[in-house]
């Protein structure tokens, strides 16, 4: 389905153009200065859809990334729950533990506290098997950010470079786009030069 915007320069295209006007447009006063209008608006519509997919491609990969720092922030609440649960029968036993005794414990208590100690064993296994699951959940974004980044950016600058035919914008997407590999070569490695830089 064309985007909104395509939609507007389509009807503006349409009713400028006036094809099939009488008189002929070419007839009526700055009729020459409408078909000129017409014919930019038409130029600037195919640019538009030209860089559409660039930025359908970028929301794409940033929804990706949104997607896998989602994970990362269930995983984290996860590891907070487990931490609750620890905390508590840490607690709980430790009470239990220091619960006077004189005439010694009864079956009663001694089963409580077994009982806890055993629920304090599971949600202290829970609690580490949660952390392991949010470490490797953010080691995960912490790893692909920026070549995530870098992709997105490579579509945005591909965008605007279809867009507003900028040769020097389209030369940088190229540079966004090289980052991933580059990265995996060389922490050190420079994306840019400074002419580059200069020149966007």
């Amino acid at each position: 389905m064309p985007s909104p915007h395509r939609r507007t320069f389509r009807t503006g295209i349409d009713s400028l153009g006036l094809a099939d006007a009488n008189p002929p447009l070419s007839a009526c006063k700055g009729g020459p200065l409408v078909a000129r209008l017409a014919e930019q608006l038409g130029s600037c519509a195919l640019r538009l859809a030209a860089g559409e997919p660039h930025l359908e491609a970028m929301q794409r990969l940033l929804r990706e990334l949104q997607e896998k720092t989602a994970v990362a922030d269930l995983a984290f609440d996860t590891r907070d729950a487990a931490w609750d649960s620890k905390s508590h029968y840490d607690f709980k036993v430790e009470k239990l533990k220091k619960h006077p005794a004189r005439s010694g414990m009864s079956f009663t208590m001694e089963d409580r506290v077994l009982r806890n100690k055993q629920k304090q064993k599971e949600s202290s296994a829970a609690f580490e098997k949660a952390s392991a699951e949010a470490a490797r959940a953010a080691d995960t974004v912490l790893e692909t950010r920026w070549c995530s980044t870098a992709s997105a950016l490579s579509e945005l600058c591909r965008c605007h470079a279809s867009i507003f035919e900028r040769a020097e914008v389209s030369r940088l997407a190229d540079r966004f786009a090289e980052a991933p590999r580059l990265l995996s070569m060389s922490s050190s490695a420079v994306f840019l030069t400074s002419e580059e830089i200069r020149s966007v």
